[in-house]
């Protein structure tokens, strides 16, 4: 019987690079995320199950993020097409974002490890989640940390159990919606804040 190790059910992710389609988003998202935080300053609570006690983030606020991710056609547009390369689809209905929101890091902001698993049983789970970083200097700012969603049985064979990607602006990472994921915290970037877009997917059979 033959007794090595094996690989079973490994957890994939997907690691790709807009290039010059990010300065297309950047020029467009950027000036409208800024105003929109002038216009509707973050609240002081974070979002329910949130940890993070100064997290400034779109999540929850529906209309913004329609707005901003949904009704606009140049952005909805060059997000599904790139989504679509990653996947291999063919049909733009093939991806559909349930829910697309912003995440603004400018004084020391981090968040905690989650998953984008619905506490809701009755609610579908989401099968990827994507983080895209708009706005990311690797010199000054934190990447997205990722939890080995086997870790108390790898923790004999691995060093660590924590997988940090390297990021440069304009990366997408895309990943199973159970994974673990944080971002540490850093020093302030008033300067420069590191702006990602993260979305909830679903990938639908094509026809």
């Amino acid at each position: 019987m033959n007794h090595y190790r094996k690989v079973l059910f490994p957890t994939y992710i997907y690691h790709y690079n807009l290039k010059g389609h990010n300065k297309v988003l950047k020029d467009i998202l950027v000036p409208r995320i800024e105003q929109y935080l002038k216009d509707y300053p973050a609240p002081d609570k974070s979002p329910p199950g949130w940890i993070s006690s100064n997290i400034i983030t779109s999540w929850g606020r529906n209309t913004i993020n329609q707005k901003l991710f949904a009704q606009s056609a140049e952005v909805n547009k060059c997000y599904k097409e790139h989504f679509m390369k990653i996947f291999g689809m063919t049909v733009k209905s093939s991806v559909k974002f349930t829910d697309a929101w912003f995440n603004y890091y400018i004084d020391g902001q981090y968040q905690e490890p989650h998953d984008h698993i619905n506490p809701d049983y009755n609610t579908p789970d989401p099968h990827f989640s994507a983080i895209h970083f708009l706005q990311f200097d690797k010199n000054i700012h934190q990447p997205v940390k990722f939890v080995d969603p086997n870790s108390k049985l790898n923790r004999r064979h691995l060093k660590t159990d924590i997988y940090t990607p390297e990021i440069e602006e304009g990366d997408i990472i895309v990943f199973p919606c159970h994974l673990t994921h944080f971002v540490n915290a850093s020093e302030p970037t008033p300067e420069y804040p590191r702006i990602s877009v993260a979305f909830n997917i679903n990938i639908q059979e094509e026809i």
